[in-house]
């Protein structure tokens, strides 16, 4: 009983491996073609973001500023509030004495000029049983305005790398590969199998 000749053994091998190798190249050129694709897209998304990249730079230094203004700001606010406090709670404050007295009364000097009691004081000025010249302390005013924070950079809406269409590619090259390779291993096995069943083929 002859065996199969070994010259169709190793057509069949070389075949399936000759099918390995162009789908390992096929595979190779692909995967460079989605590396170039890959890296273009990249350096347009790059590109792109260079805007908005020197629009960040330039807000961050603007938000310290903002930062070191805000500080100052809440410390000045902080001391005018106390400022205020101290007022409330100390709403006169004492200035001299009478000078003497006359037919109109205790006589006091203000800014160089002398008033009497009973002729009325300048408005804000007062004394007490003891003839104590006070002046009302003045509520101080805040003027100044908040520092005002910047606007942050809007990151621009970039669309992800589309890989669909390669990894629709590859699952062809597989598919094609793997189908190949599926019918080339049937025929083998179809071709032992009527060897088996036909005796006559394997006699020399």
């Amino acid at each position: 009983m002859a065996t199969a000749p070994k010259g169709k053994k190793l057509r069949r091998m070389t075949d399936i491996d000759r099918l390995a190798a162009e789908y390992k190249r096929n595979v190779e050129a692909m995967t460079g073609e989605y590396q170039q694709s890959f890296g273009e897209f990249e350096a347009g998304r790059a590109k792109a973001m260079e805007p908005y990249n020197v629009a960040s730079e330039q807000y961050k230094t603007a938000f310290a500023d903002y930062e070191k203004q805000a500080a100052g700001y809440k410390e000045r606010l902080a001391a005018h509030q106390k400022a205020i406090e101290d007022v409330q709670a100390n709403p006169r404050q004492l200035v001299g004495r009478t000078i003497g007295g006359g037919k109109r009364g205790f006589m006091y000097e203000i800014e160089g000029q002398r008033y009497a009691e009973r002729a009325g004081l300048p408005e804000g000025y007062s004394v007490d049983a003891s003839q104590n010249l006070y002046k009302d302390r003045p509520i101080p005013k805040f003027t100044e305005k908040a520092p005002t924070a910047p606007t942050a950079p809007t990151m621009p809406e970039l669309a992800e790398f589309d890989s669909s269409g390669f990894a629709a590619r590859r699952g062809e090259l597989e598919s094609t590969f793997k189908r190949e390779v599926g019918e080339r291993r049937a025929a083998r096995l179809g071709a032992v199998s009527r060897r088996a069943t036909r005796p006559m083929l394997q006699e020399t």
